[in-house]
């Protein structure tokens, strides 16, 4: 290879490289999203319409934002269905607990209910505040549900990765019972309870704080599920904590859970709180029933969401009945029915209403249904929203369901950028970096080349830098998006004509085809196919295949630009071919697809254009583009996609201006419910800055924003000088956006004369305006005063006035006056008007008065002012002592009264000490020595004291209490008159001094106190046998006699003061024994008694044994004695014919008595002598044996007969021939 090729093909490779790399960094910026899984399965009809329940599921959704534990998550809620309402979202977060698994650990859920249109999408971006102990690898997911808690979407966002503090208290391995019950359910199983029963949560708590921490257990309850909106917070039984000392301190502990009222099913979320109610653990969700009869809307839809007067709206309920009908529910509600009614509200999103007010009614009795039924409309209800709710026959609303639904805005639902990609920035950067390395490269060639003198070189490196400017031009400059689809069909795929219809014998197929008949063949098979891009069609000139070989149909799309801002018009244009070959129908459709909506851009020919609505969020978008290509039989179809970009600066529009007022609307995208400033100028200079506040709904409901963007800007009156002004308004960008665009319709011209202005308001009678204040004003003013002279006018300042002062004469003030003696301040001021001279006059003293001069101004006249303070009343004192004399130990009591005085005091004048205080009062004292007491009073003004003596007397018994005796009390020897008093006993306390008493348990006998007599009175058995004895003992002290007796006065007597005994001799009855005891004194010991218990005599008597028993008899029928012992013990049975006899003796002295028992003997069955005669009467004497009874005689033939019977013997048969002396006849 020689050098020149050799160069030729560096260039040629360095132009293919660059060309590929920046074909790559422009590809880089048009990729885009395939259309979502849920709006690919309606389209193409993979979805069986009979079993959706709900087409409710979230587009777009991804972390937006993360600031470790503050996250921000943007999607959008899309409903392709039924109109449905009363939807929720919300979100979990799991943590990765090992290399495969993670656990559930918190759901955040959010209060707002939304309802969708078919259509209908929602776009928010929400914001999550992690508890920040949390660290660690997580996992976040976004819930969808309605708010029975039917599962309405699931989307898996991504992992997190959380740096906490760790400082918490973990609560894990929880399980429930119910009462005093032993079996454990899981928290979520929803184990079912009854209203009167109490369910236990036991957990395990760890703590891993640093410190001592006490942590409150706080609930919240939510109707079905976490995410049903605002949950109940309920406060438990009673005030329970949990505290911990120690790091990693682990407890086990039970808790009642707070009672539940209303039956249904319920989430329940635990977790701790420190004392500032800041969450420092783990979320626990307890799923649980309340048993009992209620019902549950799980879902709830509408036919549409518009309707007009005269239509019906169709309704369908789906329900559940009671929420423990579930198999193997511990408390199941069952064989329910009862009827509910539903109450239907229905009204536009004016309030307005829609239908009168309906009601239906059914029976839960199953556990789940649904109902259908249609509410006739009375008037247009273009958007429809309502309640519905479900009450039983007591009126109890059972549940309610809400619909909110939103007025169109177009078919255009908000987006928000994709997940990062290569910035236009990035690629100027990559693209600058490669420009030089290229350069380099070009310029080490150049040098290489420099004797060659090649000419082509500088053609082809300035081919290069341009194609690399270009490149980089192309990689961020906003240019119209394109693609170019095509449906080409190639040989290889249609039938050859082997495979054409018709042929002979002889395997040669039909070239020419007449009235269905071949009439040429061919020979060859290149004859039909040449060079394979060719095909076999019919006499008609139909192919036979339907298909074309090569290039079918062909369609260039392309946007208007790639950049639009938000709400911008996106126009999708397309043109392109359509081979016809044959004879057969040809079709050939472009269409362009954004966002859930398409748009058929031609048909019948092969070019035009549709249009879409740029979305509201800033953001990379991508349009499909469809070519679909039929032939006969054969069809087709390719896709593409065109990228374009939302950018992130604000947008607006400015809608009016005139002289009076500047108006439009501005927001930024990626802020959409801030407000922001927009900024005025004339021409090129700046005006001032605004603020975009003003509501305006038809923004909101265009972009499908919320928050305040309009303005109204009130026009300068620098811009008011009949000259055009040229106006400009820019929105200010506050987001992520890197410039402040120009508004729609911006700018706009006004031309507005000047202004006139004046002072508002009147000048006051008397007063000045300044000079010149009336006019060259340049806006409206108000007069107003600046002073008393022209030397306080402003020369800048217009509408001031001034007003001279008007001469004040000086007039004394309520100060002036005559005050009491103990006045001590001034009542008020000095002077009404005028200035007071001095400036502070002295308070007069008591019995004086002081002079001060009120002083004219401006010329005013001068008055003086006296004020004059009372003389000192005269202080009145009474002062007593009663008694004044005591005796030492006795009290005196002080009385006073005073008059004109303010405060008094008395004290004790050895010490000064004081005793009580007050204008008047008494005062007890018990002075053990003569003292004197002082009462110091004062008033305002002067003071002054009065005294008393109380004089103590000092007297005492004489002689000495005895042993055993003390005083009545301390007054006895106190108070005395005298030394002549002698200590003397007495019964109880009088008048008289110095007497005693003996003290408890003594008594006087006349000369001393002695002790009182204590006694013990016993026996050394209190049952005897019968003639039997026993001994008396008493133990006896401080007594001097006692005296004893007994119930038959046989121990009557003086007996032993000291202790003793004595026997009872042998008693045959019971005896009361008695014994008392005195002392010296007279005292007793009180009566004691007990009594000796002797059993009385029994007399023997005979029992139920002794009579006469029948042969047969082998046992005695009873007792051998009713009372009494039997002897023998146990007598013999007699034989038959016999009898025997036993003693019932008598006891304690009783009698005895002989009984007896006779048993009767067999008499046997025995004819007596009539037996075996001959008579011819009927025999009647002798028929039978001695003691047999014998029956009645009968005649039995020629014999007479009878029967005997004796005693327990069978009966035995006896006859009597009868013979007479004659023959009988029979008649």
């Amino acid at each position: 290879m020689n050098k020149k090729t050799s160069f030729k093909k560096i260039a040629q490779t360095l132009f293919l490289l660059s060309l590929f790399f920046f074909s790559w960094l422009g590809a880089k910026g048009e990729d885009g999203s395939d259309t979502i899984p849920l709006e690919k399965a309606l389209k193409e009809g993979q979805i069986d319409e009979s079993a959706v329940v709900s087409r409710v599921g979230f587009n777009n959704a991804h972390i937006a934002e993360q600031n470790n534990h503050q996250i921000k998550v943007f999607f959008e809620m899309e409903n392709p269905g039924k109109p449905e309402g009363n939807l929720l979202y919300g979100l979990q977060l799991e943590k990765k607990i090992d290399q495969d698994n993670y656990l559930a650990i918190e759901e955040k859920y959010y209060p707002e209910r939304i309802s969708l249109g078919q259509g209908d999408v929602i776009s928010r971006q929400i914001e999550y505040n992690i508890p920040d102990f949390h660290s660690g690898d997580f996992r976040l997911w976004l819930v969808g549900k309605n708010t029975s808690g039917s599962p309405r979407g699931i989307t898996y966002l991504g992992e997190i990765k959380l740096q906490g503090d760790n400082q918490y208290i973990s609560i894990d391995n929880c399980f429930l019972q119910i009462g005093t019950e032993e079996k454990k359910y899981t928290l979520r199983e929803g184990v079912s309870f009854k209203p009167d029963e109490v369910v236990n949560l036991t957990c395990d708590y760890t703590s891993h704080f640093d410190k001592p921490i006490v942590a409150d257990l706080t609930y919240q309850l939510f109707r079905r599920s976490v995410l049903n909106g605002n949950g109940i917070d309920l406060a438990s039984n009673s005030k329970e904590t949990l505290s911990f000392q120690e790091k990693e301190e682990k407890t086990t502990a039970t808790f009642a859970l707070p009672k539940i009222e209303k039956p249904q099913a319920y989430d329940l979320l635990f977790q701790l709180k420190d004392q500032n109610q800041k969450v420092i653990s783990n979320q626990v969700n307890i799923h649980l029933v309340l048993s009992g009869e209620t019902m549950t809307i799980s879902n709830l839809k509408l036919d549409k969401e518009s309707y007009q007067k005269g239509e019906q709206a169709k309704v369908q309920l789906d329900w559940t009945g009671p929420a423990d009908n579930f198999p193997d529910s511990r408390q199941m509600t069952k064989d329910q029915n009862f009827k509910v009614t539903v109450f239907a509200h229905l009204n536009d999103e004016k309030g307005e209403i829609c239908a009168e007010d309906f009601q239906y009614s059914f029976n839960i009795d199953k556990d789940y249904d649904g109902e259908i039924f249609s509410i006739p409309i009375e008037r247009d209800c273009p958007v429809v929203q309502g309640v519905f709710q479900v009450k039983n026959d007591q009126g109890e609303v059972l549940d309610t369901w809400q619909l909110n639904f939103r007025p169109k805005a177009g078919k255009t639902p908000t987006t928000i950028p994709e997940k990062k990609q290569i910035t236009n920035r990035q690629k100027i950067v990559i693209g600058i970096f490669l420009l030089i390395i290229f350069s380099f490269v070009i310029a080490l060639l150049v040098v290489w080349k420099k004797r060659k003198s090649n000419s082509s070189l500088p053609p082809i490196s300035l081919f290069f830098f341009f194609v690399v400017l270009a490149s980089l031009a192309s990689s961020h400059s906003a240019h119209a998006g394109s693609k170019t689809l095509q449906i080409v069909t190639r040989a290889t795929s249609i039938y050859p004509c082997s495979n054409a219809t018709g042929g002979d014998a002889y395997g040669y197929k039909c070239k020419t085809w007449y009235n269905g008949w071949c009439t040429a063949w061919y020979t060859t098979e290149s004859n039909c196919a040449v060079g394979g891009d060719y095909f076999c069609s019919d006499y008609n000139n139909y192919c036979y295949n339907n298909a074309y070989p090569g290039l079918s149909a062909e369609a260039t799309f392309s946007t208007d630009k790639n950049t639009y801002s938000p709400g911008e018009t996106i126009t999708v244009s397309a043109s392109g071919l359509k081979n016809v070959p044959c004879n057969n129908s040809i079709t050939s459709v472009a269409e362009a697809c954004f966002q859930g909506t398409c748009g058929e851009i031609y048909s019948s020919t092969t070019s035009g254009y549709t249009t879409f609505k740029a979305p509201s969020s800033a953001g990379n978008y991508t349009i499909t583009v469809k070519l679909n290509y039929t032939h006969g039989q054969y069809q087709s179809r390719v896709e593409g996609t065109i990228s374009f970009n939302v950018p992130d600066n604000p947008i607006g529009n400015f809608e009016l201006a005139d002289c009076t007022s500047l108006k439009g609307w501005a927001f930024d995208p990626s802020d959409p419910s801030s407000s922001i400033y927009v900024h005025l100028y004339d021409g090129s200079s700046y005006v001032g800055q605004y603020r975009a506040n003003e509501y305006r709904d038809d923004v909101n409901r265009e972009y499908r924003i919320s928050g305040n963007h309009g303005f109204s800007i009130t026009v300068p009156d620098s811009l008011k000088n009949n000259a055009n002004h040229t106006l400009h308004v820019y929105a200010i960008n506050t987001g992520r956006g890197n410039a402040n665009p120009e508004l729609t319709n911006s700018p706009r011209t006004i031309k507005c004369s000047p202004p006139s202005y004046s002072c508002s308001g009147t000048i006051p009678s008397g007063s000045t305006m300044c000079t010149g204040d009336d006019t060259g004003l340049t806006s409206n003013g108000m007069w107003h005063y600046v002073g008393t002279s022209s030397t306080n006018c402003s020369s800048t300042t217009k509408c001031e006035y001034y007003t001279p002062p008007a001469p004040v004469n000086g007039s004394c003030g309520p100060a002036a006056t005559t005050y009491m003696s103990d006045a001590t301040t001034f009542s008020g001021a000095f002077c009404n008007s005028g200035t007071v001279s001095p400036a502070s006059p002295a308070f007069p003293a008591p019995d004086s008065s002081t002079t001060w001069t009120c002083l004219g101004q401006n010329g005013g006249s001068s008055v003086n002012c006296t004020a004059t303070r009372q003389s000192c009343p005269t202080i009145g004192i009474s002062l007593t002592a009663n008694p004044a004399t005591i005796n030492q130990g006795y009290s005196s009591v002080i009385s006073w009264s005073t008059s004109n005085v303010t405060s008094c005091g008395l004290y004790r004048q050895s010490d000064n000490y004081y005793l009580a205080g007050g204008t008047s009062g008494t005062a007890t004292v018990s002075p053990s020595s003569t003292t004197t007491y002082r009462l110091g009073c004062a008033n305002s003004c002067s003071s002054a004291s009065q005294y008393t003596t109380v004089t103590v007397l000092n007297y005492s018994c004489q002689g000495s209490i005895p042993s055993n005796a003390s005083a009545f009390d301390a007054e006895e020897s106190t108070g005395l008159t005298n030394d002549t008093t002698y200590w003397t006993y007495e019964v109880s306390d009088t008048a008289t001094k110095c007497q005693y008493t003996c003290n408890a348990g003594y008594g006087w006998n006349g000369s001393s106190c002695v002790p009182a007599p204590t006694l013990s009175f016993f026996a050394d058995s209190y049952f005897i046998p019968y003639n039997t004895s026993t001994t008396l003992r008493w133990n006896v002290t401080n007594a001097t006699s006692c005296w004893g007796s007994s119930s038959d006065g046989s121990w009557d007597g003086w007996k032993s003061s000291v202790s003793s005994s004595s026997s009872t001799g042998n008693l045959t009855s019971s005896k009361t024994y008695y014994l008392e005891c005195w002392n010296s004194a007279g005292q007793t010991t009180g009566q004691r008694n007990f009594t000796i218990s002797v059993p009385p005599p029994v007399n023997g008597s005979c029992g139920p044994a002794a009579t006469t028993y029948m042969p047969d008899a082998t046992t005695f029928s009873g007792a051998f004695c009713s009372s009494g012992t039997a002897s023998p013990a146990s007598p013999a049975f007699p034989a038959q014919g016999s009898s025997t006899t036993w003693t019932c003796q008598g006891q304690n002295g009783g009698s005895s008595v002989s009984c007896t028992a006779n048993r009767l003997a067999v008499i046997p069955s025995a004819c007596g002598t009539a037996n075996g005669q001959v008579t011819c009467s009927k025999p009647e004497t002798n028929l039978c044996g001695a003691s047999n009874t014998a029956s009645s005689v009968t005649q039995n033939g020629n014999n007479w007969v009878w029967t005997c019977t004796g005693f327990y013997s069978p009966p035995v048969n006896c006859k009597a021939e009868k013979k007479c002396p004659w023959y009988e006849v029979a008649p």
